[in-house]
């Protein structure tokens, strides 16, 4: 029966983080707020049932994605992004200085991809101008920092009160 709950709630919140990121594919000015909020899914995912169940969801939304939503740079944004709440776990259990250098270098190859994704695939052979990149580049690495703190600020506010209020611990206890 317990690993039916688990199931079920890695299901549930797969299925949640597709119908978010199907949102953001419609309304293209909201595509990473929803990636970001998938991405928090996948977060509590990981907090309650760990890094093989946080993986394991994530795989499931990203496929889904890609099969289903209109806009596939959606499902590649939350390709390259979706999953840093499981590689932030397995960083965070690193000394600080490793964990902040592995962060820096994942923040730093998710952008250098995704410029690399959207000057060779999505914009079809029409090359930006290097300027263009290059701010790119930066607005992702600021975004991608912000998206940390965010992480952090939420894992303590997770903890001390939304999992409470949902009563999560008494759906797994």
């Amino acid at each position: 029966m317990k690993k039916t709950k688990y199931l079920a709630f890695c299901a549930i919140m797969s299925a949640l983080g597709v119908v978010i990121l199907l949102l953001g594919s419609f309304f293209n000015i909201f595509d990473l707020c929803a990636v970001l909020i998938a991405s928090i899914l996948i977060f509590v995912v990981c907090e309650e049932l760990g890094k093989g169940a946080g993986m394991l969801s994530y795989v499931v939304c990203a496929v889904i994605a890609f099969l289903i939503l209109p806009s596939k740079l959606v499902a590649t944004e939350y390709a390259i992004f979706g999953f840093y709440p499981v590689l932030r776990r397995i960083f965070e259990a690193r000394p600080r200085g490793v964990c902040i250098t592995l962060k820096a270098l994942y923040m730093v190859a998710s952008a250098t991809l995704t410029i690399m994704l959207v000057r060779f695939v999505f914009t079809a052979g029409e090359p930006l101008e290097l300027h263009w990149e290059i701010l790119t580049g930066v607005i992702g690495l600021v975004c991608l920092v912000l998206c940390d703190i965010v992480f952090k600020r939420f894992s303590r506010h997770y903890h001390t009160k939304i999992r409470k209020m949902l009563r999560i611990d008494k759906f797994f206890g």
